[in-house]
C-alpha cells in the first residue's frame, strides 16, 4: 500500500499519483474484472486519503487493457487513468488552478504484450509529427532525415492506445477516449503528465503529441517521467535542475538500469545518455 504523501508537497502527491497506476500489478483475471477492482481502489484512496494527497479524486478510467481481454491467468498490459484536484499551484509563485494529472503505469511483468510490443520494438522508428499529423496511425521507417524528430515504433503506438481507448462504460467518463476527455477541460486548467518506466517514456511523448496535435497548448502542459529509458532522439529536449522538485526532468536513480536504455550516444553508461529528456538521479 502507498505511504501518506506529505501535504502541500505537489511533487510527492503527483509521485503518489503515478504509483497508483500500479494498484493491479499483482493481480491476474480477466480485463473488466481488473478494471473495475482498480477504480474501486482508486476511488477509496481519493479525495479525502492522505495517501494521495488531499483534494485529488479520479475523473477518468481508470483504463485498464489487454491484448487478450478474456484471459484469466495474466495481468493487465496496460493502466493509465485521470485525477483532478480543483485548487493546486505547480509553482511558488503560481495561483491555485485546476489540475488535471494523467498517470500511466509502467512494465506488467507478466505482460508479454507490453514487453514485446511497446518495450522491445525500437528496431523501427516513426517521425514524429508525420505520425501526429496521420492521427497518432504508426508509419514504421528504419530512416528518419536528419534533424527530423522520431520516436520507436512500440513507442508511438502504445501512445495511440493511451489517446484512442474508451473509458469502459462503468467508468468514471465512461464511453470517452483521453483525447475526448482532454479536450473538454477548461484553458484555465492544467495538465500534468507521469509515468513509471515504460510509462516513463510514454510521459513526454504523450505530452508531446498532445501539445503537437493543438489538443493542449504546451503553456497548459508539465511532465513528471520517473526512471524511464529513451523513447525518441534528440530533437525534443528540456533542461535539468538540481533535485526531484523540477518539472520536464527524468528522475533516475544511477543504479537502475532502465533509463540507461536505447541510448543514442555511443556511452550508453554514462549519467547523462537520455537523449530525450536529462537526468536527475537521486
Amino acid at each position: 500500500m502507498l505511504k501518506s504523501a506529505p501535504a502541500g508537497d505537489i511533487f510527492q502527491e503527483i509521485y503518489h499519483l503515478c504509483f497508483a497506476s500500479y494498484l493491479m500489478h499483482d493481480f491476474s483475471g480477466r480485463q473488466e474484472k481488473l478494471q473495475k477492482k482498480h477504480q474501486e481502489c482508486l476511488e477509496k484512496l481519493s479525495p479525502k486519503s492522505s495517501q494521495l494527497g488531499q483534494g485529488w479524486e479520479l475523473k477518468w478510467g481508470p483504463v485498464v487493457w489487454k491484448e487478450k481481454r478474456d484471459d484469466t491467468t495474466g495481468g493487465p498490459d496496460l493502466v493509465w487513468y485521470v485525477a483532478c484536484n480543483s485548487s493546486v499551484s505547480s509553482f511558488k509563485d503560481e495561483a491555485p488552478r485546476t489540475t488535471y494529472v494523467i498517470a500511466i503505469a509502467g512494465t506488467q511483468m507478466r505482460s508479454d504484450h507490453t514487453w514485446l510490443r511497446s518495450n522491445l520494438d525500437v528496431t523501427s522508428v516513426t517521425e514524429f509529427v508525420s505520425w501526429v499529423d496521420n492521427k497518432f496511425k504508426t508509419i514504421s521507417t528504419t530512416n528518419v532525415p536528419h534533424g527530423k524528430p522520431y520516436v520507436a515504433v512500440g513507442t508511438a503506438r502504445t501512445v495511440g492506445r493511451l489517446l484512442t481507448e474508451q473509458a469502459p462504460r462503468d467508468a468514471i467518463s465512461g464511453g470517452k477516449t483521453l483525447r475526448q476527455f482532454l479536450e473538454s477541460t477548461t484553458e484555465s486548467s492544467r495538465v500534468i503528465v507521469t509515468g513509471h518506466s515504460v510509462g516513463a517514456a510514454l510521459t513526454p511523448t504523450l505530452a508531446l503529441a498532445l501539445g503537437e496535435a493543438g489538443i493542449i497548448p504546451y503553456d497548459r502542459m508539465l511532465t513528471y517521467p520517473i526512471a524511464g529509458p529513451s523513447p525518441g532522439n534528440h530533437i525534443p529536449y528540456a533542461p535539468q535542475n538540481e533535485d526531484y522538485k523540477i518539472w520536464n526532468l527524468n528522475l533516475v536513480n544511477k543504479f537502475d538500469p532502465v533509463p540507461y536504455f536505447w541510448s543514442c550516444y555511443e556511452v550508453a553508461q554514462s549519467p547523462r545518455s537520455d537523449p530525450w529528456i536529462p537526468f536527475q538521479e537521486y
